[in-house]
């Protein structure tokens, strides 16, 4: 049987797949807050963006099973990851705003486009590795068998 057929190690990589799947969605709606009736607008500030995170740091402990020092731990990471969150949704709104006054230009300028399209990436490369070192951070946190247990919710939850 060769490695990556193991169970052990499919089951690994299901985890971390799972596991940045969950952040990846999870931080960019944390950008957002709830505002009035319910519906979703831009954060306004760190504490909005950590209010939002709050939410799913609760669900997480619950479904975890965490204990409460589990849960400060995973409150110290989110307060770390708040204010990156905050940036680069300043930085995302800045750059749409930057490219749709291009785009509103008589003649669009191709190499600013580009340039654009480069910063855009870029923004979407540094937060994604943090959102995939917040994943290693919060799994620090968690047992393995709570990260199983975690996995298999979210494997049910997925069909």
């Amino acid at each position: 049987m060769s490695t990556t057929s193991s169970p052990r190690l499919r089951n690994l990589l299901l985890a971390v797949g799972a596991a940045v799947a969950l952040i990846a969605a999870a931080i960019p709606s944390a950008a957002y807050a709830w505002g009035r009736w319910g519906h979703h607008q831009p954060a306004q500030s760190v504490e909005d963006v950590r209010e939002h995170l709050s939410y799913g740091a609760e669900k997480l402990a619950n479904l975890a099973d965490a204990t409460d020092e589990q849960e400060r731990a995973i409150d110290a990471v989110l307060d770390e990851m708040a204010p990156r969150i905050f940036a680069h949704s300043r930085e995302a709104r800045d750059l749409r705003a930057r490219l749709m006054t291009e785009l509103g230009k008589e003649k669009v300028d191709r190499t600013e486009l580009e340039r654009l399209r480069v910063e855009g990436i870029a923004l979407a490369d540094r937060a994604s590795r943090e959102a995939v070192g917040a994943v290693a951070d919060l799994s620090d946190i968690l047992t393995p068998a709570q990260r199983a247990d975690l996995i298999g919710l979210w494997s049910r939850w997925s069909r």
